[in-house]
């Protein structure tokens, strides 16, 4: 069968281009430049694939760098060097119809303040705007919606929601927010406060408004999980792949769609066979850490197969490196048909994993601390 560049695989391949960059320091102004300049570099080898379609970069990109001291893994203040989020809208065509694309970043592994005030922030519940009084998300989460809605951070750029409503053409136009890891709980969050109860814009302006977030952990409660799901209904994807639009999609042996939710996180230690003891510890942390309310999105899952076996903690945390994103860039076919893929892709996919397996080894710490007590 001939490759196709679905709408799907083009959304996931965008999402992760909101995720260069990640090594880049420096302060604010030098990173959105170095930034803005990585991603144009990307997008063009991303496009020049056979069959991927014309896109251009719409809005954006857009950084957002913490500009005071934060705590750090090692429980020290220290002011951010890196690009904390990112966010960037690409344009392009579907069937002759406009296609934007709001892509997300994930976490940086370089960013301390990432791991450490949006990743793990979860004991703390922040109230949802247009929904119950009992509908939250976790601080973490909200911190980092809160970054994305206030960019660009200068007077001479509009925010995403300014862009949006300016935007013409969008009754005949489909919106897609999309994101990976902490991406993956972002970019629901977002359209949901963008275009949900309360929200500044409506989903009756475009032609469709779609969400697609991979290998999120769980945003919030119950409630708020059951308040996307009516305002972003299941949508059947049809021939532009293989899952429903407006569903989180996750690889069944990706330990970060399992966070931060008590029924499924027991299930960590035993996940890829031989319970690993510090799992269970890095578990109990967690369950600590995060109470017993989180529940997930809507979501639709594939398996991976796993590669080795798995009898150590060290084997444990590469096997969730490759579950967390190799898992997904073949699912996807991030490379393209067969291709090698190009230094800059690579350097993307192992951001990812060393992000995933630097906040399971800062869990490790917390647990062994907690342990201490």
């Amino acid at each position: 069968m001939a490759w196709v560049w679905n709408l799907q695989k083009k959304t996931f391949a965008l999402s992760m281009l909101a995720g260069t960059g990640q090594a880049l320091s420096g302060p604010q102004a030098q990173l959105q430049a170095a930034y803005n300049e990585a991603l144009a570099t990307d997008l063009s080898a991303q496009t020049h694939k056979p069959g991927f379609g014309t896109c251009s970069i719409d809005w954006g990109g857009c950084i957002f760098q913490h500009p005071g001291a934060s705590a750090g893994e090692d429980g020290e203040s220290k002011k951010s060097d890196y690009i904390d989020n990112a966010m960037v809208v690409f344009k392009g065509s579907e069937n002759g119809e406009t296609v934007y694309v709001v892509a997300i970043a994930g976490t940086n592994p370089h960013s301390d303040y990432d791991i450490m005030s949006e990743d793990l922030d979860v004991g703390t519940h922040v109230q949802w705007p247009g929904g119950r009084p009992t509908t939250w998300i976790s601080r973490g989460t909200d911190t980092g919606l809160h970054n994305l809605l206030n960019m660009p951070y200068s007077s001479d750029r509009p925010t995403l929601a300014a862009y949006l409503q300016a935007l013409p053409g969008r009754a005949a136009s489909t919106l897609i927010f999309a994101g990976h890891s902490l991406g993956g709980a972002l970019a629901p969050t977002l359209a949901l406060r963008l275009f949900g109860p309360g929200g500044q814009l409506a989903i009756s302006d475009w032609k469709r408004v779609l969400v697609f977030p991979t290998a999120g952990p769980s945003p919030g409660n119950q409630e708020f999980a059951d308040l996307f799901a009516q305002s972003f209904p299941p949508i059947a994807a049809g021939t532009e792949g293989g899952f429903s639009w407006n569903t989180l999609v996750k690889n069944t042996l990706d330990v970060v769609p399992h966070a931060f939710q008590a029924d499924t996180m027991p299930d960590l230690p035993t996940l890829y066979g031989k319970q690993i003891d510090q799992v269970r510890d890095i578990v109990g942390t967690l369950l600590v850490l995060a109470g017993p309310d989180y529940r997930g999105l809507g979501a639709q899952t594939f398996s991976h197969s796993e590669i080795g076996e798995v009898t150590t903690f060290g084997e444990y945390v590469f096997q969730l490196g490759i579950q967390h994103i190799t898992a997904y860039t073949d699912e996807f076919g991030f490379f393209g048909e067969d291709g090698p893929g190009t230094p800059a892709e690579h350097a993307l996919v192992a951001g990812v994993k060393a992000a995933v397996q630097k906040r399971f080894e800062v869990l490790q710490k917390m647990a062994k601390a907690r342990a201490r007590k």
